[in-house]
């Protein structure tokens, strides 16, 4: 009776412990992913990362099955105008088929429109040798004769600082933009 006891109290000990497991939430893009500074001269303009809207949750989906399952290189994932616009930002040597992209994150945007460097802190830790290149998805909500969202992709030079973080300059003309699509999203491609 004792070992009966005995048995079924640890059996309760570990089924709460395992309740107490489940109960703590996994960590998120917002958890990881986070806007170190805003740098403008507008003091109202914001840009912060939120959770992923639909149209960036599907196409996080698609560059996986693009990137993960068929193997392909990251920049082949857009469209040949923009690989060409980030070909044209990465220093001699440096072919686009070797950049890995490993954050695709949703932007928000709030203010005036602005000039603004951003600076983000990833879980990735980039080194300051490193070539970053940021793109940046411009959803109008609409889908194509496919059913996929139509997005149209910004590329953007960006600066890998000695803390590991990454600084981003959004001309103003672009951050109006970005308040007025349904979503935005941000890959991070670097060498």
């Amino acid at each position: 009776m004792k070992k009966f006891a005995l048995a079924l109290a640890s059996m309760l000990l570990v089924l709460s412990a395992a309740g107490a497991v489940a109960a703590v939430p996994s960590k998120t893009t917002t958890d990881v992913t986070r806007v170190k500074a805003v740098e403008s001269t507008e003091p109202t303009m914001l840009i912060e990362v939120t959770e992923d809207a639909a149209p960036v949750v599907e196409e996080i989906e698609k560059i996986y099955q693009h990137v993960a399952v068929k193997g392909q290189a990251a920049i082949a994932y857009f469209p040949v105008e923009t690989q060409n616009e980030i070909i044209a930002l990465l220093p001699e040597g440096v072919k686009g088929s070797a950049l890995t992209m490993n954050e695709f994150v949703t932007l928000t945007t709030e203010g005036t429109a602005a000039d603004v460097k951003v600076t983000f802190t990833f879980t990735t830790r980039y080194t300051v040798d490193q070539k970053v290149v940021v793109v940046i998805g411009l959803y109008d909500g609409t889908r194509d004769a496919n059913g996929q969202y139509n997005v149209e992709w910004v590329v953007l030079d960006a600066e890998v600082l000695e803390s590991g973080d990454i600084a981003v300059e959004f001309p103003a003309e672009l951050v109006e933009r970005m308040k007025n699509a349904v979503a935005t999203a941000m890959a991070v491609l670097n060498d």
